[in-house]
């Protein structure tokens, strides 16, 4: 499994941006354009589309880590039949023909 790199918590990225301060960003940036609105309102967006990513990132893992269990049961089902189909392929010839000593006549063959 990757390690996943360090993000902040959701605690922490909820109280960098509240509701309040969003609204507030985009109300003044419309009255007035400084950069230190700007700037929030950058930081805002990005919290939110790093939060997003950090959900998406966390189900894609979840998915990886089930879908890994879900085909090592099939492999291991796969090993299991093949090993059982073999065997019977074993015990369903003659004695003779699974050691590879068949002497039989095609004739003798289709009798038996």
């Amino acid at each position: 499994m990757t390690e996943q790199p360090d993000l902040p918590s959701e605690e922490l990225q909820e109280e960098e941006v509240s509701e309040d301060v969003q609204e507030q960003a985009a109300v003044e940036l419309d009255a007035d354009d400084s950069p230190e609105l700007r700037l929030q309102t950058l930081t805002a967006e990005y919290a939110r589309e790093r939060a997003a990513l950090a959900e998406q990132i966390s189900q894609l893992q979840e998915e990886n880590d089930r879908l890994t269990r879900r085909v090592q049961t099939l492999e291991q089902a796969a090993e299991a039949e093949q090993d059982t189909a073999g065997l019977l392929l074993i015990n369903d010839c003659h004695p003779k023909q699974s050691l590879g000593l068949d002497f039989f006549t095609s004739e003798e063959q289709r009798k038996g």
